[in-house]
């Protein structure tokens, strides 16, 4: 599973598109494999030093660190301690596109897609020009939500808001297999857009 960005700074990183796998049946019909984005990593993550015999076990991590073990958590699909981590690394004053983006992630893997979408969001009002969680928030309301229609009317917007993305094929064939659905199941894609809309996200335990 690719690395993700380790520095907390939006200016210092690169907007890369990595897949990660989220294979997902929609309502009767399987639209292939479904991409979840992730910023990606170059720098490598520092080796954790080794606790002396007489150092507690329990220390105190610095911003940075709880953000290296919340991404170490993620790679290890140990969602829920990366949930409880990144929500951490933002309690500790690192909050920006990338980490909301890794957490709304997480969410979605855990199969709370209403929390997913919420993070996704606050991705795009902290930073607009964010893809990544823009293209995840779209594939969530076909995959997860079954809100077809809607999922659709954003990935339209994708490509015309990212036309070069590295994933502008990727949101293509998902719009053709969308129309495809739309057109064997008259009506399912309307039916979806009602009854499925997303709604406020519920505080997290």
């Amino acid at each position: 599973m690719p690395r993700r960005q380790d520095q907390p700074s939006p200016q210092s990183r690169p907007v890369v598109a990595a897949t990660l796998i989220a294979s997902a049946a929609l309502a009767v019909g399987v639209f292939g494999t479904w991409f979840v984005m992730r910023p990606v990593s170059e720098s490598p993550v520092p080796e954790q030093a080794t606790i002396a015999p007489s150092i507690p076990a329990v220390v105190t991590l610095t911003p940075k660190e709880t953000l290296v073990a919340a991404n170490q958590a993620y790679d290890q699909q140990d969602w829920t301690d990366a949930i409880r981590l990144y929500q951490r690394t933002v309690a500790q004053g690192i909050d920006n596109a990338d980490v909301r983006t890794d957490l709304g992630n997480c969410y979605r893997f855990s199969d709370q897609p209403r929390d997913a979408l919420a993070q996704y969001e606050l991705a795009q009002k902290q930073d607009p020009r964010h893809e990544i969680s823009f293209f995840n928030a779209a594939t969530l309301h076909a995959e997860g939500l079954k809100d077809f229609a809607r999922a659709s009317e954003l990935l339209q917007d994708f490509l015309r808001r990212f036309p070069t993305s590295a994933n502008a094929g990727n949101a293509q064939r998902i719009l053709e297999d969308l129309g495809t659905r739309a057109n064997q199941h008259d009506g399912v894609a309307e039916w979806l857009s009602r009854e499925t809309r997303p709604e406020t996200r519920q505080p997290t335990p």
